[in-house]
Order: C-alpha cells, then structure tokens, then sequence
C-alpha cells in the first residue's frame, strides 16, 4: 500500500532480494555443475588411453612404449593426447615405469616435459580423476598415484613431443602443489 511517496516497501525490496538470492544459488551450482564434467571428461580421456592401450595390446601383443606407438597404428578413434580444462591443459604420456613392478602407466601433466608443478584448479581435476579411477582421492594408494618426477625418454618412435615415460619417481606422493603428474597404473 502506498502512501504518496515514492519508493518501494519492504515486501517489494524482499521479494527482489529472494529472486537475487535464487539466482545467485543458481549460477555457483551451475559452475560446481560445469567443473564436475570437466573432471569427467579428463577421467574419459584417461580411460580412452586404458581402452587404446588394450586394443595395440590386442592387435600387437604387446603394451605401446609411447604415444605415438599408438597414434601411428592401424587403430580408429585414437585419442587426443593433450586437453584443455577450464584454462588448464593437460598433457597424456604412456609408457613403463622402470622403478617399479606395476606395470604400464598413463601419466597425465600439465607441461608437456613433465616438469611443471600442478596448481590449486590442477589438482581438483587431479583428485577427480583420481577418485573415479580408484575411488580415493589422495594419491597415495590404489591404482593412482601422484608422483615428482616423470623421465621422459624415446620408445620405439623417436619424437620430441610424444617420448615415452621410462621410469616413475616419488610415486604415492599426496595430491598437492609438489606433484608434477598424476600415474595411474592400468595393468600389471
């Protein structure tokens, strides 16, 4: 009810502040929404390396030393070596871990020499995967592990961008701002 005065009253100003609210609420679910798939799809990307990995596997008995082992074969749907989330790319590198008695690796890291150290918004793309692969996201234990250090070196194709992991060190290391990639150990 108005009085002569200009203005609004008080139901007028609480209903827009609730439709302000709503709306607020909306947008950051949507953002936890759109950060969430993006968490899966670099889970997908991994996976669609596993599922490469094993189709060379089949094809030619043994694991791929490195990207381009797989990239250069007779395989369709070859996968993307490298993704960009959210201003974050990240680069996919195959191969063994010499140090270690786990098998063939897919690592993920966010310099393509494996040398650069994960940020605070890498590692929630690091925990997601981490936990959708092995259902625990610290890096420590399961089949994904943070690790400090990647050598790279030439498997059977010699390149500059597509070396194959060699050896694995400082694995089992905590998902935090020291990593430099993320392994996961697809088959033993």
């Amino acid at each position: 009810m108005r009085n002569g005065r200009g203005g609004f009253t008080l139901v007028e100003l609480a209903i827009v502040l609730i439709i302000i609210g709503i709306i607020m609420g909306a947008v950051l679910k949507g953002q936890d929404l759109i950060r969430g798939a993006q968490g899966k799809k670099l889970t997908s990307l991994v996976k669609s390396w596993e599922v490469a990995s094993f189709g060379y596997y089949d094809i030619y008995g043994n694991y791929p030393n490195e990207l381009d082992d797989i990239l250069q074969s007779e395989l369709k749907n070859k996968p993307d070596s490298s993704i960009n989330l959210g201003g974050s790319t990240f680069y996919v590198k195959i191969g063994s871990d010499a140090s270690n008695t786990l098998g063939n690796v897919i690592v993920l890291c966010v310099t393509n020499d494996c040398t650069g150290t994960f940020t605070s918004d890498q590692l929630f793309f690091a925990k997601s995967v981490d936990n959708s692969l092995d259902g625990k996201a610290n890096g420590t234990t399961g089949d994904v592990l943070g690790a400090t250090g990647i050598t790279l070196g030439n498997g059977d194709i010699a390149t500059t961008t597509n070396d194959a992991v060699t050896d694995v060190t400082g694995e089992g290391t905590d998902l935090n701002t020291s990593i430099t990639a993320l392994v996961y150990y697809y088959s033993y």
